[in-house]
């Protein structure tokens, strides 16, 4: 059953900063109030489009309130450190590496179509503002190639 507005964002084991720094995710989002992306994969075309918004609007996301803004996508940490260089995200959004997609199964966000293509089960495009655990808003692209409701224009309305 997927994710929806008033659930507690579920246990999921995800890869943090570097290789090895295995977390749950439970304890990213607790205490602090999180708006997190979810993506299809680092360096894909719409990733690649649609993150450094956030990236350019981390100051003005966190003075309306946002504590943290965090990438989440189905790649290793290794890929997830070089993206968030290139991105330039370094301080402004963290990019969590799902290296074995437990948080988008586990929040029934992953997108099986896209295995032929990229290889592995993905997750899907989404967006989420969590409260200390709580999901209080969540949009999920119905086309995942596509960002309509996952941009930053939709996150700054949430706040």
């Amino acid at each position: 059953m997927a994710l929806k507005a008033g659930d507690s964002v579920p246990s999921a084991t995800i890869t943090v900063d570097s290789p090895g720094n295995h977390v749950d995710i439970k304890d990213v989002v607790k205490g602090k109030k999180t708006l997190l992306v979810g993506v299809v994969g680092a360096f894909t075309p719409t990733c690649n489009n649609q993150i450094p918004s956030f990236v350019k609007q981390a100051d003005a996301l966190k003075a309306k309130g946002v504590d943290q803004i965090a990438c989440i996508t189905v790649n290793d940490a290794f890929v997830c450190k070089e993206w968030g260089k290139i991105l330039q995200a370094e301080d402004k959004v963290r990019i969590l590496a799902d290296d074995q997609c437990n948080f988008a199964k586990a929040a029934g966000l992953e997108v099986e179509a896209l295995a032929g293509l990229l290889g592995n089960v993905r997750s899907g495009r989404y967006m989420m503002l969590v409260n200390d655990g709580k999901v209080e808003k969540l949009s999920v692209e119905a086309d995942p190639s596509k960002v309509t409701c996952t941009d930053v224009d939709t996150a700054k309305s949430w706040l």
